[in-house]
């Protein structure tokens, strides 16, 4: 197989030089995956998702954080194991978040004040309303075929795979690991296009989760910014 860190190299190879290194650990690891920041581009038209009406291509993790580590020649981020948790279908799913448009409805006299309930004795106790409707936002699903491209009206995949296409990526936060020990202040992985032009590609098998990035460049940003 010809260097995988080769620009002449096909998606295919680097899926496959990429998979040979998780399966051998033969990597630096970096840390775990929350959050991955995708740009605008000409096969995305927007989505109905309010979350990313609001705050554009983000997929968030949150539970469901992914180990990421480098190639031992530092040029690639392997994501070192696929997408967990399963839809209904059996498909990888991400996990639910908040209705970001969600505002809590105005606490009537009764939730504020209590309402009176006989107190078991003759007499009477004032007892307060719990309604976590009211104060709790309802869930939306976040999926990966609202962030993904789309070819024709259709999400786009890699052809011959089942793989789901993101790009350009733009940014990945992350849970820094430092000598076998996670750190609590997130990093951030820049992304840039490599020396061929090519912007970073995120691709996800919508059947098993299996994840990788290919192409591109990227910076590693401390909570400091170094």
């Amino acid at each position: 197989m010809a260097p995988a860190t080769a620009l002449s190299s096909g998606p295919a190879d680097l899926i496959a030089y990429q998979n040979e290194l998780v399966r051998t650990q033969q990597a630096i690891p970096l840390g775990r995956m929350q959050k991955i920041a995708v740009g605008p581009s000409a096969n995305w038209q927007g989505s109905d998702d309010p979350w990313v009406r609001k705050f554009g291509r983000l997929i968030e993790l949150r539970d469901r954080v992914l180990p990421i580590a480098q190639t031992p020649d530092r040029a690639m981020v392997l994501i070192m194991a696929p997408l967990r948790d399963r839809d209904e279908k059996g498909a990888p799913r991400l996990p639910d978040l908040p209705d970001p448009n969600w505002t809590p409805g105005a606490p009537t006299r009764e939730e504020i004040e209590g309402t009176l309930v006989p107190d078991g004795h003759g007499g009477q106790k004032r007892v307060l309303i719990d309604n976590p409707a009211k104060v709790t936002a309802p869930m939306v699903p976040q999926r990966l075929t609202d962030r993904c491209e789309m070819m024709d009206g259709r999400p786009a995949v890699l052809t011959g795979t089942h793989f789901l296409i993101f790009q350009p990526v733009l940014r990945v936060s992350f849970q820094p690991e430092i000598q076998n020990r996670l750190v609590g202040t997130a990093w951030t992985l820049e992304f840039q296009p490599d020396e061929s032009g090519r912007h970073c590609c995120l691709l996800i098998d919508h059947l098993t989760g299996e994840s990788h990035f290919l192409y591109g460049k990227y910076d590693i940003a401390s909570a400091g910014g170094e």
